[in-house]
């Protein structure tokens, strides 16, 4: 037979850094159930030879005050991730088939589209709160906006910019996958 199981999952790990790595290992709690469904997905038998199409639907509870549906989270310390995991059952000598793999679950507020409200941004020396000497600073001037400050982690962020003009050659910074950055210069 094929089952499918649907698992979410809060896990806590310790940071290395406050305890030993070896305490870290040790006093790892154990992550915690958020959600468990089983559905079968194909009684027990013989499949047809060649490719077989199952279709299938895994009703998620609705999230209560009482046992909320949380929104996948990877953090530091804490994860919160769903998972569903296929198991074909295969004969008595041979191991059974699994396959699984992470879906992301988000919450859509009641309104899907938040009010578009633009936020103007100048950039100069003068706007600069970190910089250790002003003198060294070259000068510079960019102003813009951003679309919108409430932004959906599915949706890009977006925006314009614009440099001052009668500046020197800008240089831009780009990260890769790789960590190594990027750095052509521009006009």
């Amino acid at each position: 037979g094929v089952m499918l199981q649907l698992d979410g999952l809060l896990s806590v790990q310790l940071s290395p850094r406050t305890q030993g790595l070896i305490d870290t290992f040790v006093n790892s709690p154990k992550p915690t159930v958020l959600q468990s469904e089983m559905v079968e997905v194909c009684k027990p038998g013989r499949l047809p030879p060649g490719q077989s199409e199952l279709a299938f639907e895994v009703p998620l509870p609705l999230s209560t005050p009482k046992k909320p549906i949380y929104e996948t989270f990877h953090g530091n310390c804490i994860n919160i991730h769903y998972s569903l995991r296929a198991t074909m059952k295969r004969s008595l000598l041979t191991k059974p088939l699994v396959q699984m793999i992470e879906f992301i679950v988000e919450h859509k507020p009641a309104d899907a589209t938040p009010p578009s409200t633009a936020r103007e941004f100048t950039l100069s020396p003068n706007s600069v709160s970190n910089a250790g000497e002003r003198a060294r600073l070259p000068q510079f001037s960019v102003t813009g906006h951003i679309d919108t400050h409430n932004c959906s982690l599915s949706r890009p962020l977006t925006g314009q910019s614009k440099r001052g003009s009668g500046m020197a050659s800008v240089r831009r910074r780009r990260a890769t996958r790789s960590h190594h950055p990027f750095v052509p210069a521009t006009p």
